[in-house]
Formats: C-alpha cells, structure tokens, sequence
C-alpha cells in the first residue's frame, strides 16, 4: 500500500481532507518519516508493520533520514519548511535546519496544537501564491 494511504494518524486525516476539499497546490511537498522504513516518499509503498519511535530507533534512522531529507530538498527551492513531528521522532531529523536554506518550522505543543498548526499552515500556503515551494513533512505516530 502506498506510504500515504497506509497512514492513519490525525495528521494524515488533516492533509487527506484538505486534499479531499480542493486540488492539492503543486507548490506543496509532503515526505514521511516511518519508524520501520525511515524516509519515505507517500507514494512509497510499504507493508503493514507495528514499530514505535523509540530514541535508540531515532538515533540508528538519523544519517538515512538526513541523507533522504537533503536529497528530497535539494531538487527545489524551497522558501519555508513545515514540520510536524512527535517528541519521538524529532532526534531522527536532528540538525535538519542545517542542510537548508530556507526557514524550517516545527508545530510545538500537544498533538490537537500541532494538528492545528498544521492545518493553518496549508491553508496559509495554499493561498499566499501559486509560485511558492514549500515542504511538507508528516509521520506517522502509530
């Protein structure tokens, strides 16, 4: 099954719905990151499986998940980066901010704050303008 679909956490239903209401905007990219497959394209496809986020899990993932995320980034420009992670995942990215150049922001607080975040930010994105590149990033938390 594809990454995207396979994913069920509130914030996959947010960026399922927001595409679901209106074409999704070209200038939006969304990657994943998985506690089983590390970085992950959401067209990606892979198996079910049951792993959770532990900091050990983070820590072995880190350099792939850099190498993914600088060769995702690294094809566009890209004037913002959104990013909405949980506090398990966050040590997996670390030092992310470093390999672009634009400004990396992360949802903070509780997951219905970050939920909300999140879902400002696309409605925000999807109306500033046709022309600007953003990134995307969502995990999975199950």
């Amino acid at each position: 099954m594809k990454a995207m679909d396979r994913y069920t956490g509130v914030n996959f239903g947010v960026i399922k719905k927001f595409s679901a209401e209106r074409p999704f905007p070209p200038t939006i990219d969304i990657c994943i990151i998985s506690a089983q497959y590390g970085f992950l394209h959401p067209d990606d496809l892979i198996q079910d499986y049951d792993l959770r986020m532990t900091p050990q899990r983070a820590r072995e993932l880190h350099g792939d998940i850099l190498t993914g995320l600088r060769s995702f980034t690294s094809r566009r420009h890209y004037r913002e980066i959104f990013v909405n992670l949980g506090k398990d995942y966050l040590p997996a990215v670390e030092g992310f901010e470093d390999l672009v150049t634009c400004p990396v922001q992360y949802a903070g607080g509780r997951i219905g704050e970050k939920m909300s975040a999140m879902k400002q930010w696309l409605h925000h994105i999807a109306l500033v303008s046709k022309d600007q590149t953003t990134l995307e990033r969502f995990i999975s938390q199950t």
